[in-house]
């Protein structure tokens, strides 16, 4: 069980509007301090382009976080982005997250974030097989209203 705390929630949906402004996708991280394996306590902007239908991070800007994240202690929890109508997780979505390893969880946010009900959130975990399985959000994640 990940404990998210309540500034990460609330982070990641002002950074979701700022940034698609309601017409794009957008996408975070979220990060915890390694030695605290269930601890979410900050939210990772990457530099990216999107349109209404993906988005892409900077090569450069990958590169540089894996490297902060070795330097500070840290990992990635949870990858979570939007889509423009209903949340689910596309193939690309299943092809190209930032952490392909079991356990790893992809939160989609529908309508690019900006008008949608806690119940339309889609949440999927990496299984040992490496597929992607839909998973009950309050069994895998405190912390989102």
């Amino acid at each position: 069980m990940l404990r998210a705390s309540s500034s990460v929630w609330t982070g990641t949906l002002e950074q979701f509007r700022r940034c698609g402004e309601g017409c794009r996708e957008c996408v975070t991280y979220w990060t915890g301090p390694r030695d605290e394996p269930g601890r979410v306590d900050a939210v990772v902007h990457p530099l990216h382009t999107a349109g209404p239908g993906s988005y892409q991070i900077d090569d450069r800007w990958l590169h540089t976080f894996w490297v902060e994240l070795g330097r500070s202690g840290r990992s990635v929890r949870v990858q979570v982005h939007t889509h423009a109508f209903d949340a689910f997780h596309s193939r690309t979505d299943d092809l190209w997250p930032i952490v392909h390893m079991p356990g790893f969880l992809s939160l989609v946010v529908p309508s690019f974030a900006m008008r949608f009900t806690r119940d339309q959130l889609f949440l999927v975990e990496i299984d040992q097989a490496g597929m992607w399985n839909k998973v009950d959000l309050d069994a895998r994640i405190e912390g989102i209203p």
